[in-house]
């Protein structure tokens, strides 16, 4: 065999080797750092704030309960009786007695009949970008206590994985939050992950979230396809030397 093809064959095997065995990195989604008020599972923002299965219009101005100011979220309308669900990102600390919101948090206000019964239930969806290998991890909990109880549960491509009930009594607060850590899933470009959040009651209230997705990409495709060129070339090789 000519000199210059065995060194290109050489060549392939040990560049398809290194990278395939160089460390993919990985890519964190976050939904509190990509939080968006423009964009709602469009424009490459992985995450759908949803009532039910559809997603929400954006609200430039909610109204809260006697919040001492408007905030952009996500909402069926800003009207008394179809204000709900709603998403925000909180842009500031209420001040308010018995509400544990604070700058930055990640809240939903659940279903309840007298307010957007029709819409269906606070949940968000992330719909994965990329395939790879994802550790998935949150928090739930009350932002106030009226004994409202709601549950919060993790569903990968429709299949619970991860869920409890918050009892909304004091039991559940920022400082004893439920957590989850889902380690070792396997997604594939496309595949979702939803966290939802569910009314028990005949009336919802603010649950304060959190959700990250640290993915690890699978392979690229071009790295397996010089692999296996690579191989095929060194099988030839050996073949051509025992005729």
């Amino acid at each position: 065999m000519p000199q210059p093809i065995r060194l290109a064959m050489l060549a392939s095997v040990a560049i398809a080797g290194a990278l395939l065995t160089s460390p993919a990195h990985a890519v964190l989604f976050d939904l509190a750092a990509n939080w968006s008020t423009v964009d709602n599972g469009t424009n490459g923002n992985p995450w759908t704030y949803r009532g039910a299965t559809s997603a929400l219009p954006a609200q430039s101005d909610l109204t809260i309960m006697s919040f001492p100011f408007t905030q952009p979220g996500w909402a069926p309308s800003n009207s008394p009786g179809s204000f709900l669900p709603l998403w925000f990102k909180a842009v500031g600390n209420p001040g308010l007695g018995g509400i544990d919101i604070v700058t930055g948090d990640i809240v939903t206000h659940s279903w309840d009949g007298p307010n957007g019964g029709s819409s269906g239930q606070s949940n968000i969806l992330f719909t994965a970008p990329i395939s790879g290998t994802a550790t998935i991890s949150g928090s739930a909990f009350n932002s106030r206590d009226l004994n409202r109880a709601e549950r919060w549960d993790v569903y990968v491509n429709n299949v619970q994985q991860a869920g409890d009930t918050l009892p909304g009594d004091g039991s559940d607060n920022r400082a004893s939050a439920d957590t989850f850590n889902l380690a070792n899933i396997v997604l594939d470009a496309g595949d979702t992950v939803e966290l939802r959040i569910t009314t028990l009651g005949s009336a919802g209230d603010f649950v304060t979230v959190g959700m990250s997705i640290d993915l690890t990409p699978a392979p690229e495709p071009t790295s397996l396809a010089l692999l296996a060129s690579g191989l095929a070339a060194v099988a030839l090789r050996r073949r051509s030397r025992r005729r």
